[in-house]
């Protein structure tokens, strides 16, 4: 397990995912005493997602205005006694939320503003705070082919290694981070890389009735976990593209519990064991919509089967549509579970 990257959480829609030009929020919705509350609660770390918009110019370098709220976070990280892991949520041609369009593959020019992204944010930070800044190169890629990733991965990985040696990169899986791409996902011969994956599974608990979701928006069912999925056949029918049968159906009268998660997991752990690497979860949660009960038993079983594996994380997320603090700052049940 990476030492400082243990347990952690993630501050989401702050500097991504969000108005980026409300610098009202911007400067203010996570605060110092915000991370205060985190290291309190026993994380170790916190999970910054970062948009490009926030922090490339049109030059292709880095704007200060919004490096200043990186450097920010990374000031109060400090202060609280917490590591912090930069991720970067999009790149230009590139977010997990429109894969149809999304053209960083193909285009030199994309991915030549992608090298230049992180060789601004490496040179910004040098080798300064090794073990307590680390980085993550992209946020839940979505090549069609997982080649196309790699060699995107590639570009940010030696952009970062040209200022610094020793920096911990975090490489994620193709597939919005899917532990079933890990078979190719390019392993770097650099003792201070880590592979992230993405952990939602099962799906049909963790996004139920998600707005977002087209199918289990339909579906508008309660599930518990663990559980035993009703026979969804009828509602599958019901669906308005075939895309959505399917994903109806893969849970159709399946059992949630501990050995499907852990079966899910089998290509990162095999990947783990091939290249004697760490792996780490940089997302996992379950949605405040799913009954509390069963969140809490979720998390105790995603707990168990990370630690059985040593296997860091982030839980998804700190206050938002997942997350384990109610929005006056008082904890949720599941607290006692991550941060026993």
């Amino acid at each position: 397990m990476v030492r400082n990257f243990a347990r952690g959480v993630n501050l989401s829609h702050w500097l991504s995912q969000c108005d980026l030009n409300d610098k009202e929020k911007l400067a203010g919705a996570c605060t110092e005493d915000d991370f205060r509350r985190i290291a309190d609660s026993g994380a170790d770390h916190v999970r910054l997602p970062v948009d490009y918009k926030l922090i490339e110019n049109e030059s292709g370098g880095l704007l200060d205005s919004g490096m200043s709220h990186v450097e920010r976070a990374c000031k109060f990280s400090r202060n609280s006694g917490l590591a912090i892991l930069i991720d970067l949520h999009s790149a230009p041609g590139m977010s997990f939320a429109t894969p149809e369009i999304n053209c960083i593959w193909n285009r030199r020019d994309l991915q030549d503003r992608f090298g230049a992204i992180w060789t601004g944010i490496a040179r910004c930070f040098g080798d300064s705070d090794l073990d307590a800044i680390a980085f993550e190169l992209l946020n839940e890629p979505t090549a069609n082919d997982n080649s196309d990733w790699n060699k995107i991965a590639s570009i940010g990985h030696a952009a970062v290694r040209r200022e610094s040696q020793s920096r911990m990169i975090f490489v994620g899986s193709n597939s919005w981070q899917s532990p079933y791409t890990f078979p190719d996902l390019k392993h770097f011969d650099d003792p201070h890389t880590v592979y992230s994956f993405h952990f939602y599974e099962p799906f049909i608990f963790t996004h139920q009735k998600a707005c977002w979701v087209g199918n289990l928006k339909r579906l508008n069912l309660e599930i518990g976990y663990p559980a035993i999925v009703p026979n969804l056949e009828r509602e599958a029918s019901e669906m308005p593209d075939e895309s959505m049968k399917t994903q109806t159906l893969i849970y159709s009268g399946i059992k949630l519990d501990f050995d499907r998660m852990e079966e899910t997991l089998k290509h990162a752990l095999d990947f783990k064991k091939r290249h004697n690497c760490e792996l780490y979860c940089s997302e996992f949660g379950a949605i405040t919509l799913a009954p509390q009960d069963a969140r809490v038993n979720w998390f105790g079983d995603a707990v168990k089967l990370f630690s059985e594996y040593e296997i860091g994380w982030a839980v998804w997320d700190y206050m938002g549509a997942f997350g384990i603090f109610h929005k006056d700052g008082k904890p949720k049940e599941e607290l006692d579970i991550l941060f026993p």
